[in-house]
């Protein structure tokens, strides 16, 4: 059972046909994978495709299956831009054309674009005009984190924010109110420690 990437990515790389006959077999079996419910199954058909399958008579198919992983588990949406980083330094024409259709979800599309401008084997000049298909991401309004006071004080932030982390830890230094220790900081998600051990938010106990 293939339950992480590294067991994942390890098989796939395993997989090297050797008879006539294998190659067309392995690329029908994953062909249904793309699509899987399943993030481990999708990121399988994905790892294959690139570790030995990018090669011309793949490429428009390559290319669509690639389009189909809808799961959005992170690692199946990371192996699909991994792969389309893969194709761009054998057919960057072809790859640029998909990005710039601007179709593929926001999160891949950009991913795609940041590892093809880490590879070595891309011009600088191509990594410069890739920018230009970069795609906002959706996010949360930042009317719901942020209250509309002109200041927002830390309390009201603590109240009405639906979406906040503090991971903060304030100490009393030479008689200042508080101050933030700038070591490793233990961990509470959603509280802000004040001086004086006192704890503010919407409960005294950490979640």
């Amino acid at each position: 059972r293939i339950d992480n990437w590294a067991l994942c990515d390890t098989f796939c790389n395993s997989l090297k046909p050797r008879f006539p006959g294998d190659e067309a077999e392995l690329w029908a079996f994953a062909r249904p994978l793309y699509s899987s419910a399943q993030e481990y199954e999708a990121r399988f058909a994905v790892v294959l495709q690139l570790s030995h399958f990018v090669e011309a008579e793949h490429l428009e198919e390559g290319l669509f299956l690639l389009q189909q992983v809808q799961h959005p588990g992170y690692y199946a949406k990371m192996g699909v831009a991994w792969a389309l980083s893969v194709w761009y330094v054998s057919f960057p024409q072809e790859v640029e054309a998909l990005l710039a259709q601007r179709t593929l979800e926001p999160w891949v599309q950009n991913k795609t674009i940041q590892k093809i401008r880490e590879s070595r084997r891309v011009r600088p000049e191509e990594k410069e005009a890739l920018l230009r298909y970069k795609r906002r991401e959706t996010t949360f309004p930042i009317r719901d984190v942020f209250p509309p006071d002109p200041v927002p004080s830390v309390e009201n932030f603590l109240e009405r924010s639906v979406t906040y982390e503090v991971w903060l830890l304030c100490l009393p230094v030479g008689g200042s109110h508080f101050s933030f220790a700038p070591s490793r900081l233990p961990v509470c998600r959603g509280r802000l420690f004040l001086s004086g051990g006192q704890k503010h938010g919407p409960s005294a106990h950490p979640r």
